[in-house]
């Protein structure tokens, strides 16, 4: 009988916040270090960016930061624009407030 009354009328026993949080720790946030230390491997490798330059990594800051631009977009911009993306992911993964409910604690795959 309560079975049948919880699925007539669902309702999460988790907030959305908290799933997303539970979600980024579990599975994503590995996935995402990994784009991003391919995309690092990337700007630092010229010979990956363009052909016609020499091989070998960047001989400095300025130029990884460079090679990081897309189109008429700065590539300082886009640094700063992943920075804060990975910065909020990382706040959301790891600094949310616990939840009460009761699916907060144990071990729930959400």
């Amino acid at each position: 009988m309560i079975v049948g009354e919880s699925l007539r009328a669902p309702k999460f026993l988790i907030s959305q916040r908290m799933a997303l949080a539970r979600r980024l720790r579990r599975n994503y946030i590995y996935m995402l270090l990994i784009l991003l230390l391919a995309w690092i491997l990337k700007l630092s490798t010229p010979g990956l960016l363009t052909e016609g330059v020499r091989i070998g990594f960047v001989g400095s800051m300025r130029e990884a930061v460079a090679s990081a631009a897309l189109g008429s977009i700065p590539g300082a911009v886009i640094v700063v624009l992943v920075a804060v993306l990975y910065a909020g992911l990382l706040v959301t993964a790891f600094l949310t407030e616990s939840d009460d409910g009761e699916l907060s604690f144990g071990d729930v795959h959400v």
